[in-house]
């Protein structure tokens, strides 16, 4: 907890007294002495974070594209494309399912063979929403 001094305006400090504590400030003589505890806290909400690819809402008009999910088998996917390394390597593609009893994730990282995709469930906390550059739905 902080306090400022009504004289000078500066933080006061805590300082220890003969029989109690009180708040004294460095610049100017005030003094207010702790006649009681104090308790004061304050705990901010925390944001609800919305599905990476934008939730349910952003899916309804999103672009989707053939490309079959290595879970289940559904021949579509919902996609964005990202630009995560140097331009003149190739674009980062983040695929979800579009099977809503599925819904799992994929990156393409734009090289040729197997090694080029991962497969994992990816979530906000994962940080890779906060490097989208290109959202294509």
């Amino acid at each position: 907890m902080l306090l400022f001094c009504r004289g000078c305006g500066n933080q006061l400090i805590v300082e220890e007294g003969q029989c109690s504590h009180c708040f004294a400030c460095n610049a100017c003589p005030y003094v207010h002495n702790i006649t009681h505890k104090v308790a004061k806290g304050k705990h901010p909400k925390l944001k609800e974070v919305d599905d990476v690819l934008g939730g349910a809402a952003a899916r309804e008009d999103a672009d989707s594209t053939a490309e079959l999910c290595p879970r289940c088998g559904h021949p579509r996917a919902y996609f964005m494309q990202l630009q995560p390394r140097s331009a003149d390597e190739p674009m980062t593609t983040v695929y979800k399912c579009c099977n809503a009893q599925c819904g799992h994730c994929w990156t393409d990282y734009g090289h040729n063979g197997p090694a080029a995709r991962t497969s994992a469930h990816l979530t906000p906390q994962d940080g890779f929403a906060a490097t989208r550059v290109n959202r294509v739905f």
